[in-house]
């Protein structure tokens, strides 16, 4: 298991407390932990999608203001559109 968190708003802590979180509910599986400080978190997962020959992709939606709501800046959608593999949104 490949876990890629993408760091956009420079809250690292948090990150850092889900990611041990992960990892003590995952005890018994291989879980690798990345984590990428970008703007451009498209690129990021595509990257992270390429390199690690990933064959799912599950997402963890941020939380939107509701600027970005009414202008449709919806990363989740823009990678369904794009992802040549399945995609699982979890809330």
């Amino acid at each position: 298991l490949d876990l890629l968190f993408v760091n956009v708003k420079g809250d690292e802590e948090e990150i850092f407390r889900l990611r041990d979180q992960i990892q003590e509910k995952c005890s018994s599986t291989t879980v690798q932990v990345y984590t990428e400080s970008t703007d451009d978190v498209p690129d990021a997962i595509g990257s992270f999608i390429e390199n690690h020959h990933s064959s799912m992709l599950v997402l963890h939606p941020g939380h939107h203001g509701i600027i970005d709501n009414l202008l449709g800046k919806s990363i989740t959608k823009k990678l369904l559109a794009q992802s040549h593999i399945p995609v699982l949104s979890i809330p």
